[in-house]
Order: structure tokens, then C-alpha cells, then sequence
């Protein structure tokens, strides 16, 4: 392979990556996927890794939400806080000598956790419904 058709390649996997991002930044799963499907066979090395890719978009997609209209609202698009947040939590309540916890039972006890940590336990446990504003400033997302 020469260098004129290695630098080629690059940016094809260049152009094809920042096209396929900018879907994925407003929120455009579908088009994102069909984008992936429809990247001609010659551009593309291994065809399992595009199979593998939209597959794993395809599971995400109601986790994918909208990073324009976030970034818009000046809300962040990052959760290592909400992360961080919730590791505390789960440390706080599960780190104890000789406890051992499922899966289920550990995720379960962070909702909970979470539910009460965000003042919701009377909407949650009375109305089974939870608010999506942000507690302290009451922006709704």
C-alpha cells in the first residue's frame, strides 16, 4: 500500500466518522444507522466491525439523546458527576464488612438511593412517577 492511498484511507475513516458523528450529536439514531449500513464495501476493511457498531447504536438507542439541543439549554454532556454521584452512593450503602450484593439487588438499592437523594420518595412511592427537572434549578430535561 502506498502512502498516497494509506493517507486515502485515513480520510475516508475520517469523513465517514465526523458524517456518522454529526448524527449522533442531534440525536439521529436512524440516520445514523442507515449511514453505517450504507458505507459503500470498498471503503470498509472488516465489515463486522460496521455490523458490531450499529448493533451496539441499535441497543443504545433510547440512551442516545439530543447533545445539541443539551449543549443549547447549557446543561452538561458529560455524567462523570452523575457517575461519580452514584458510586458514592452505592459505596456509602453497600461497602460493609461481609455484605455481598446481586447485580439486581445493587441496582436496585441505587434507585432507591437516588430517589431519596433527589427528594422524589412521595411522587415515586405515591404517584409512581418521577420529575426529570434538575432539583436545584428546576430545569426540566
Amino acid at each position: 500500500m502506498s502512502i498516497k492511498s494509506r493517507d486515502k484511507n485515513k480520510q475516508d475513516k475520517n469523513r465517514c466518522l465526523e458524517k456518522l458523528l454529526r448524527y449522533l450529536w442531534v440525536g439521529d439514531v436512524t440516520s445514523a444507522i442507515s449511514f453505517l449500513e450504507n458505507i459503500p464495501e470498498d471503503m470498509i476493511k472488516g465489515k463486522k466491525w460496521i455490523v458490531a457498531l450499529t448493533a451496539y447504536i441499535d441497543r443504545k438507542r433510547y440512551g442516545i439523546v439530543c447533545y445539541a439541543v443539551r449543549t443549547k439549554l447549557n446543561y452538561r454532556n458529560s455524567s462523570n458527576s452523575v457517575e461519580r454521584a452514584n458510586d458514592i452512593i452505592v459505596a456509602k450503602r453497600q461497602k460493609h464488612n461481609g455484605m455481598s450484593w446481586t447485580p439486581g439487588g445493587s441496582s436496585s438499592l441505587a434507585a432507591i438511593e437516588m430517589i431519596y437523594q433527589n427528594h422524589q420518595e412521595n411522587d415515586w412511592f405515591y404517584n409512581h412517577t418521577i420529575s426529570m427537572c434538575v432539583p436545584a434549578s428546576n430545569k426540566c430535561v
